[in-house]
């Protein structure tokens, strides 16, 4: 593995650990399905 591989594989693993550890159905709960306020 070369060093530019493994700073790839290191920047993806955080996206990873981020996927796993937000909780889902509450954020689509609370963000997308929320109806937003009005824009004047």
């Amino acid at each position: 593995m070369t060093a530019a591989s493994r700073e790839v594989l290191f920047s993806c693993s955080f996206v990873v650990v981020i996927l796993a550890v937000v909780p889902w159905t509450y954020a689509w709960r609370r963000y997308a399905r929320r109806p937003g306020d009005a824009w004047h």
